[in-house]
């Protein structure tokens, strides 16, 4: 079960752009859910991690319904997509906003994240 958190420097992006990355995912037996998070100018620093967060904590809930498995939840990101999966992963306060526990994420890939 992967959470795909999509990059664009917090100011392009949409979930529709990433098909693909769902699609190499799938093809490989995972489950994925691709979502959206507002990005600039609509949205600004803590959004992003709000936004993020709230949708593992929907992938949480709802997943059984696709055919995901909501204790086996990774998050995977690519750059600011990324900063945002690790930063959901590591400080529980996103997590505990959005309704869940941040323990409940098993994994977290990050690929270009900015520093």
């Amino acid at each position: 079960m992967i959470v795909w958190l999509y990059g664009g420097g917090w100011y392009s992006g949409a979930r529709g752009d990433y098909g693909f990355a769902g699609r190499a995912f799938a093809k490989q037996g995972f489950v994925v859910v691709i979502p959206d998070y507002r990005i600039v100018p609509e949205g600004h620093w803590p959004d992003f991690l709000e936004d993020s967060a709230a949708a593992v904590a929907w992938t949480e809930r709802h997943i059984g319904d696709y055919g995901g498995d909501a204790r086996r939840i990774a998050l995977a990101g690519h750059s600011a997509g990324a900063y945002n999966a690790v930063m959901i992963a590591l400080d529980p306060q996103w997590m505990a906003a959005a309704g869940s526990d941040a323990s409940h994420i098993r994994g977290v890939a990050a690929l270009a994240k900015p520093l």
